[in-house]
């Protein structure tokens, strides 16, 4: 693989902001009271750090889940996969 110092950068921009994002994020979390509360403001600070990171995301196909209970399936198995569906998903999920 070519040495390319964008991706290096970026890859540290990422990397700095993740940490302060969870710091200012979990004290929010922790202290709202209502659970669906705390859902609504996680997806919100999920969705500002894809932002912030240069990755916009895009929510298709949201009319399409059932109102009763169901079981949401990630296809890959990473560690983005938790904040990606928090940043995608209502928070009754």
């Amino acid at each position: 693989m070519i040495w390319n110092p964008f991706r290096l950068a970026w890859g540290l921009w990422v990397w700095l902001l993740t940490i302060p994002l969870i710091l200012f994020a979990a004290l929010p979390i922790l202290a709202l009271p209502k659970l669906e509360t705390r859902r609504a403001f996680a997806g919100l600070a999920c969705r500002v750090y894809f932002r912030l990171c240069g990755l916009p995301i895009r929510r298709l196909g949201l009319e399409r889940l059932p109102a009763a209970a169901c079981i949401i399936v990630a296809n890959h198995a990473s560690y983005i996969d938790g904040p990606l569906l928090f940043a995608c998903l209502p928070p009754r999920f």
